[in-house]
């Protein structure tokens, strides 16, 4: 007797069969993002659990742009820049699993985009009791709307609008004090060099936060004479070569630099030129783009990031 052979599969058959194998794939995936995802939320909460008792500078991943959180001992917060508007949900999310129930202070350093795109988002979820801009700013579009927003917010909070300029000191959860460096005067059209910069101080550690303020408002910092060392530095304008000045880096004297920006961008950020100025002053150089989010914790004497291992264990990596 011939032996018969199945009938080849028809084009029908074909199809349906291989839109089942790729739903099957994605069900797949969809399993091993959820499984992945839960693992890394559980082991940030491990992380975040441990910074507890510190003063925590949380450096997050949000693309290209800049959002950095910072948290007392005693849960007070502080956001400086929120970010584009395409991180604004990982924002919030990040910020909820830290433990944030509300800030203490918003401020925006100036306005653009990648500094402020998230900012809405962050005034829907959280009430804010100080929202920090440029005094000159406070009219003009979109500081007048987001001011508009907190002060129309959802939350039994009275927040205050502060117009803030050169020279102006502030108390942080009565631990920490900062003050605004720059700028000396707005100028309208230059958004990058009107950008505030804020040096602030818990114990005998301090941090420096410049936005995207570039060469010249760096030469009027140094000429003002302000003592602008710092153990940790936010590199201006994403590690721009229009920022980072071999001066001002050597005035600054950090011993880490912490470069927010996305991977792959289109700017070229960070530069080689920045990256090699940096590594000229010994500068330990910590990337968004390469590490992700970024933990960096002071107990007022000294300052050192904590990192995740890849067994999803956390370490203590203090500075020599």
């Amino acid at each position: 007797m011939r032996k018969k052979f199945p009938t080849f599969p028809t084009s029908k058959i074909r199809n349906r069969t291989a839109k089942s194998v790729l739903v099957l794939a994605a069900a797949v995936y969809l399993i091993f993002l959820a499984v992945r995802d839960d693992k890394a939320h559980k082991e940030y909460k491990q992380v975040f659990s441990q910074a507890q008792e510190y003063f925590a500078a949380y450096f997050i991943d949000v693309g290209q742009g800049d959002a950095t959180l910072l948290v007392a001992p005693d849960g007070s917060s502080m956001l400086i820049d929120c970010g584009p508007t395409s991180g604004a949900e990982y924002l919030v999310k990040y910020m909820n699993d830290v433990g944030v129930e509300k800030l203490d202070y918003l401020i925006l350093t100036h306005p653009h985009e990648d500094h402020y795109g998230g900012a809405s988002a962050v005034i829907e979820n959280f009430p804010v009791e100080n929202f920090v801009v440029h005094a000159d700013f406070t009219e003009t579009y979109p500081y007048d709307r987001l001011i508009y927003m907190v002060s129309h917010n959802r939350f039994d909070e009275q927040t205050e609008i502060v117009g803030t300029r050169i020279d102006d000191r502030f108390t942080f959860a009565d631990s920490a004090v900062f003050q605004i460096l720059s700028p000396e005067t707005v100028d309208y059209d230059d958004a990058n060099e009107s950008s505030l910069a804020i040096k602030l101080i818990y114990g005998e550690t301090s941090f420096l936060f410049t936005g995207d303020a570039e060469k010249g408002a760096e030469k009027a910092m140094m000429a003002n004479g302000y003592d602008l060392r710092a153990d940790v530095y936010s590199a201006g304008h994403h590690g721009s070569v229009t920022s980072n000045s071999p001066g001002f880096i050597a005035a600054v004297s950090p011993t880490y630099a912490v470069i927010s920006c996305g991977r792959d961008n289109s700017y070229g950020h960070p530069h080689k030129k920045t990256l090699a100025t940096l590594e000229e002053y010994g500068v330990t150089v910590l990337r968004t783009d390469e590490l992700g989010d970024i933990l960096l914790l002071s107990d007022g004497e000294n300052v050192w990031p904590l990192e995740q291992t890849s067994a999803g264990q956390t370490e203590m990596i203090r500075a020599a």
